[in-house]
């Protein structure tokens, strides 16, 4: 195959990739080849990572399973040591042909399993027999891979994939969520995550998921509305796995609150402690996402915004009675006592029981203290 021309050669410069071997691999060489230039570059070498370390301004070492030399540039490069003999032997280790390319210094693309063939025809086919084995979070990135490209899953990979699929229980939880993540988000995510379900592949990932009908995204794009269409018609619960998956707090708390919420606006009215708790936002947001799914719902939209017009605060912050006030005049130390009397007054004042003024809060506060 003759030499092609790449956006590479600086970072081959700088390695001094004519002192030894290095080659860019995988991802980077598959979108350049499909006319993409790569924001992320991974490239393999047999030199030492600790030489290499001293040579880049602003790299850094990184202590993963596959050890790392991270840096940036115009894009964020990884490179690492191949596993094998040679880039050949490396190329064979990855996951699927398409990826199993690489590109030298001279830009020569090394293809010893014909990955440019399977790229052209759009088919994901094992780069070795021993693929998904080796590292079964493979088989949640051939389906990543249909999601985002419409790629097809040739025969002997959709029978490897029912062979080994048990195997993603021992993957790292955080490993499948970044892949879960990236398929829900796709352009083809409905299709794919039905045929994962088609395929017994759902149960490694979701244990207590139960399957009514086939997934509609009922066209939302959002992550977050996927995940709570996804929770509402298979009845997973997600909050769970969303902290087994190593997420942030406060998405999961987001997921959470809102989960909740769908659940409730079915059967009660919207209240001002809930409109209150967590934001007429977040209120909206799920009353539309639940009229656009349930054609036997009714809208609470109206009622929403008339229930958040009548709420005085926004925040406990808002009250015009504060903690360091209570305490200067109780003369006491902070305690249990400071957070109930604060949240009875809070809750009064969202409620409408309680008007927000100091003299009213102050009597309030007074009558609270006496009852305990």
């Amino acid at each position: 195959m003759p030499a092609i021309n790449h956006p590479f050669q600086p970072l081959f410069a700088l390695l001094r990739a004519d002192e030894f071997e290095v080659y860019v691999v995988g991802g980077a060489v598959r979108d350049w080849l499909q006319g993409t230039c790569p924001k992320d570059v991974d490239m393999v070498t047999n030199e030492p990572l600790s030489s290499l370390d001293e040579r880049i301004e602003g790299a850094a070492l990184i202590a993963t399973k596959v050890p790392l030399l991270h840096f940036k540039r115009d894009v964020s490069v990884d490179v690492s040591q191949w596993e094998g003999t040679n880039i050949v032997s490396h190329l064979r280790q990855r996951d699927f042909t398409m990826n199993a390319m690489a590109i030298d210094v001279s830009g020569n693309v090394i293809d010893p399993l014909d990955g440019r063939i399977a790229l052209e025809q759009k088919t994901l086919q094992l780069a070795s027999p021993k693929s998904l084995y080796t590292d079964p979070v493979r088989i949640l990135r051939a389906f990543r891979f249909r999601a985002a490209s419409g790629f097809i899953i040739s025969a002997e990979t959709m029978s490897a994939i029912r062979t080994e699929k048990y195997k993603l229980r021992d993957v790292a939880k955080e490993r499948i969520g970044l892949e879960m993540r990236k398929i829900i988000t796709s352009s083809n995510a409905e299709a794919v995550l039905n045929e994962l379900d088609h395929e017994h592949v759902l149960p490694y990932i979701f244990p207590e998921y139960t399957k009514t009908s086939p997934l509609s995204f009922y066209g939302v794009k959002e992550e977050w509305e996927r995940w709570l269409l996804l929770s509402d018609q298979w009845k997973v619960n997600m909050t769970p796995v969303f902290r087994k998956w190593g997420l942030a707090t406060s998405v999961v708390r987001a997921y959470h609150i809102r989960h909740r919420l769908m659940q409730s606006v079915r059967t009660h009215a919207p209240s001002k402690k809930e409109i209150y708790t967590y934001g007429v936002h977040v209120h909206l947001q799920v009353d539309r996402l639940v009229s656009t799914v349930d054609e036997q719902f009714t809208s609470k939209e109206e009622q929403i915004k008339q229930l958040a017009n009548l709420i005085p605060i926004e925040t406990r912050k808002d009250l015009l009675l504060q903690p360091r006030e209570l305490l200067t005049h109780f003369q006491r130390t902070p305690g249990r006592w400071l957070g109930l009397m604060m949240e009875r007054l809070e809750s009064e004042v969202v409620e409408g029981t309680l008007k927000n003024d100091k003299q009213t809060l102050w009597q309030r506060a007074k009558e609270l203290d006496d009852e305990n």
